[in-house]
């Protein structure tokens, strides 16, 4: 048996189509088979009877069951104080396999899991059906009915967010799209579907889909586009030119690890990841690694990102700083080296005082911009590593809208780190 319950309800045998009687009988099967004990007689004769007299509505009962098990006495256990779905019986529930299929992509990290759960979605939970004088019922579909839909909701929004990152426009506008058909105010939605219409080249559709949440919010909510809608119809509007950076060319194209990058840019898509390490031993990649993830920031197609270092993306070599290396009695490193090679790749000319730090930062406050720190292990085993350690805790709480990603051979054991 296949029972299809998202969207208008039907009921398959094999190739034919079961004809249930009454809506009851819709009703009654709908249930049962969402319920996994069996159920007694008097809640279900309070589910769809209660506004009848007890016999009379025990009577409807027995008539209904008896309608049902026509054609479905296999997947029914009808005993004298309960009734049951059999689901040991092979079925197919649509409710049910959308369920899992999400719970299983969830587990797994799967998302061909969840794209095949949206496929099942054809409809909101019993669509369009309704039984009369059966309130009880009526409370229980609708509950059913806002709890399906709120996780087909997030479902697509999760395929949104990953057509978004990887520029997947094709895929990422057809999910928006179902998505704002489900939920006009998604505002959200209205936004990556600015950035994947811009993506694609077309410039007027983006503008246009600001227009449309913006009318949309003002008639049937009486509220404004949030500020973030508004900032980026106004990047659309100026046409937002790349970011200043200093990230060194390669000599070759960046083929493969793909899992690895699309990891690093979820991570530093995540509002609450500041300090990203990428570790690894000496020769294993780090380092074009962290200058890919990062020349990411810095390509046409991601100027109109939600996260968008508008301020600069900024490579900051620190091999040459270890103090077993270059340095040497003639020519101590100095304890603010690191301060000074952050300085040096953002362009900011250090005073001369004992204030220099706290001048850096100040310039850095209001920045919005990306750090790559590479090879940070040469700092961690020296006589400077608490200064310049200090210094990177500093940045963090003192620069909000500045990232760093740092590559080393040792995670950097800071509170503030992701790995």
């Amino acid at each position: 048996m296949q029972l299809t319950l998202l969207g208008s309800i039907t009921v398959k045998l094999g190739e034919g189509i079961v004809a249930l009687e009454t809506a009851k009988a819709k009703a009654l099967l709908a249930y049962l088979a969402l319920t996994d004990r069996p159920q007694r007689r008097e809640h279900l004769v309070d589910l769809l009877w209660g506004e009848m007299a007890e016999a009379p509505a025990r009577r409807n009962l027995t008539a209904t069951l008896t309608s049902l098990r026509k054609e479905l006495a296999a997947y029914l256990l009808v005993e004298p104080e309960t009734i049951a779905f059999q689901h040991a019986v092979p079925h197919a529930i649509d409710v049910l396999d959308f369920q899992q299929a999400l719970q299983d992509g969830r587990a797994a990290n799967d998302l061909s899991l969840v794209r095949e759960a949206v496929a099942r979605y054809q409809g909101d939970f019993l669509a369009g059906f309704s039984v009369k004088n059966a309130d009880a019922f009526e409370e229980w579909a609708a509950h059913r009915r806002e709890q399906l839909r709120e996780q087909m909701l997030l479902a697509l929004q999760s395929l949104v967010d990953e057509a978004v990152l990887h520029g997947d426009y094709t895929t990422g506008l057809a999910y928006a799209n179902r998505l704002l058909e489900m939920d006009p105010w998604r505002e959200i939605a209205h936004r990556q579907l600015m950035v994947l219409h811009a993506q694609s080249g077309r410039q007027e559709a983006a503008l246009a889909q600001y227009d449309l949440c913006r009318r949309i919010l003002a008639e049937e909510l009486g509220i404004d586009p949030m500020p973030e809608t508004v900032a980026l119809f106004e990047r659309l509007l100026a046409a937002d030119t790349p970011p200043d950076h200093n990230l060194p060319p390669q000599p070759n194209t960046f083929i493969g690890r793909t899992t690895e990058l699309g990891h690093i840019r979820r991570q530093l898509a995540d509002p609450a990841c500041r300090l990203l390490t990428i570790v690894g031993p000496g020769g294993s990649g780090k380092t074009r690694l962290a200058l890919e993830a990062a020349r990411h920031h810095t390509e046409p197609d991601h100027l109109l990102s939600t996260q968008h270092f508008h301020d600069g993306v900024f490579f900051v070599p620190l091999a040459g700083m270890s103090g077993a290396g270059q340095s040497s009695a003639a020519t101590p490193r100095q304890a603010d080296g690191l301060l000074a090679a952050i300085a040096e790749a953002v362009g900011f000319s250090l005073p001369s005082g004992a204030e220099q730090g706290q001048q850096l930062l100040a310039f850095l406050k209001s920045k919005t911009l990306l750090l790559v720190l590479d090879n940070f292990e040469h700092l961690l085993h020296d006589e400077f590593a608490a200064p310049e350690v200090n210094l990177l805790e500093r940045l963090l709480h003192q620069a909000p809208q500045v990232k760093i990603v740092t590559t080393s051979r040792e995670p950097l054991n800071l509170q503030e780190e992701w790995v």
